[in-house]
């Protein structure tokens, strides 16, 4: 599989943190539910297993950002 590397802006890639984040907890909040099936728990379950790394991988990539752009304003 090739990765892809968008070219996003700092608020851009905030925002999509935002709301994987956002359905990380409603997906949580479904597991809890007494009324999700056994069916849809396995699914959000296997989702989840994808989000989560997703969601470190973008903060880690937000704080890279930060950091250089901390940097280069500091230089000079």
């Amino acid at each position: 599989m090739s990765k892809m590397q968008p070219e996003l802006t700092y608020k851009q890639m905030f925002f999509l943190i935002e709301a994987l984040d956002s359905r990380i907890k409603s997906y949580e909040g479904q597991l809890d539910s007494e009324e999700t099936t056994d069916d849809d728990r396995s699914d959000i379950e296997n989702d989840l297993i994808s989000m989560r790394p997703t969601l470190e991988y973008m903060r880690n990539i937000l704080t890279r950002y930060k950091d250089e752009s901390i940097a280069k304003t500091t230089v000079g």
